[in-house]
């Protein structure tokens, strides 16, 4: 009881200290018991230190949760599809999906690709005329050097045509024949006379044409043509050809 008047819990309470303070409070600093503050002190620390572990636990909690969830989020866990089977008789889009041809789209028309069409070289006619080769196409003559012993019977009686068909052929005929002479003779022919003398000419260049050869020459190109039997073939050289000359 000493200890409650002490502290107003007494009859004489209104005067109280307590019951007379400008400003009540509480509990006068001069009558808290020193042992009951200091507990409630205590309590105080306390009641901080748990809140701050309890913040602890969380923030760890947050950090070792957080990877996880952000995890199933990136990689969401697989289902199994659904195996319930659509009521008889109801379509669903995915039946209609399934039922419906897919178009395959057609395969592009490959571009025709061009082919080199190859053209073949021509192929040119070389010839090499040495004496006594048959020329011409429908009257066909040679060029022939009279040798020791032949004479213009000779000649006639082996080509099978006239002394006179001889004379009429070769351009410039002079008679007596020698020895080394050039004659064009016909060949299987008895007569020389609807026809124009022929000229015997050597060829100098290495390789020619009838063409340039009546340029050259001043002869009309396609009767030289006509009487060596060559339309497009290169005359080599050293070879002998016949070049018509007016009678």
């Amino acid at each position: 009881m000493a200890h409650q008047r002490e502290f107003c819990l007494e009859e004489n309470h209104a005067n109280c200290p307590v019951f007379t303070a400008e400003n009540p409070s509480p509990m006068p600093a001069e009558f808290i018991h020193k042992s009951a503050s200091a507990s409630r002190r205590s309590a105080n620390t306390w009641m901080m230190l748990a809140a701050f572990a309890v913040v602890l636990v969380l923030a760890a909690a947050g950090f070792v949760l957080f990877p996880k969830i952000s995890s199933a989020q990136e990689n969401p866990t697989w289902s199994a599809p659904s195996t319930e089977l659509p009521a008889p008789g109801v379509a669903t889009a995915a039946s209609i999906a399934a039922e419906t041809p897919t178009a395959i789209p057609a395969s592009p028309t490959p571009a025709p690709t061009s082919t080199a069409t190859l053209v073949p070289t021509p192929t040119i006619d070389m010839r090499y005329l040495p004496l006594d080769t048959p020329l011409g196409t429908a009257y066909k003559v040679i060029i022939h050097r009279v040798a020791e012993g032949e004479n213009l019977t000779i000649l006639a009686r082996n080509s099978k045509t006239t002394e006179q068909a001889i004379m009429n052929a070769t351009h410039g005929f002079v008679s007596p024949l020698w020895v080394g002479k050039l004659v064009v003779i016909p060949q299987e022919s008895p007569s020389w006379d609807s026809q124009p003398a022929l000229e015997p000419y050597q060829v100098t260049q290495e390789s020619i044409s009838l063409d340039d050869l009546g340029a050259l020459l001043g002869v009309d190109a396609s009767l030289l043509k006509y009487y060596n039997g060559c339309d497009e073939c290169q005359i080599q050289k050293d070879s002998w050809v016949v070049v018509p000359r007016a009678p």
